[in-house]
């Protein structure tokens, strides 16, 4: 009963290692801190597609502290070549992260850029995110969020697949379907595990 007893306190002080539950995650969880603007009528980032983003990334152990700031912003097509002047004149924080809702791209004419879904500057860690017309906003918001924080590459160059990549439906492509290997990566979107691993090495 003494070596029962010992062996019940042991495991009572370890708790969740080799006694206690083994289907609890022990990853240490990292949290990424992004300030949050939007266009008045495209907020593509409400509770459902932020459920979506801490879903995608879990398998990496990040979770996302969105911080709401400007969300009135009007609503218009903004060119690609003007995006960066947009986010100097709206960033208010000091993030580590800065995403933007908008109506869409649109092209060096002005013309609405209906392929473009989303757009993130690496060198300036900001992402914008298209809402008009756009079933996919959720794993939009997280494909962009892969490339602002661990830089992950596209999954596709040209016709061929990027060979950084370990899955070829990988979120990294394009939407809905990714152009070099021909799957639908919405219909089960996930990071590969070399973005993964590339995410869990990320520092900020």
């Amino acid at each position: 009963m003494r070596w029962l007893r010992l062996g019940s306190t042991f495991c009572i002080i370890l708790l969740n290692l080799s006694c206690g539950t083994p289907d609890i995650p022990m990853m240490d969880t990292r949290v990424y801190n992004v300030e949050y603007d939007h266009q008045e009528s495209y907020d593509v980032l409400d509770y459902s597609n932020t459920g979506t983003v801490n879903y995608l990334f879990s398998d990496a152990g990040i979770v996302f502290n969105v911080v709401a700031s400007d969300t009135n912003l009007a609503d218009y097509f903004v060119k690609v070549a003007d995006l960066f002047v947009y986010y100097q004149g709206h960033r208010n924080t000091e993030y580590t992260g800065y995403l933007c809702g908008i109506k869409g791209f649109a092209d060096a004419n002005g013309n609405f850029a209906d392929t473009i879904y989303g757009y993130t500057s690496v060198p300036h860690n900001y992402s914008f995110v298209r809402g008009c017309d756009h079933e996919y906003i959720g794993i939009t918001d997280a494909h962009e969020l892969g490339h602002q924080i661990a830089g992950l590459p596209e999954l596709c160059n040209g016709s061929a697949m990027n060979p950084f990549h370990s899955d070829n439906s990988c979120l990294m492509g394009d939407m809905p379907m990714a152009r070099c290997t021909g799957e639908d990566i919405t219909s089960n979107p996930h990071f590969c595990d070399s973005c993964i691993n590339a995410l869990k090495n990320a520092s900020w």
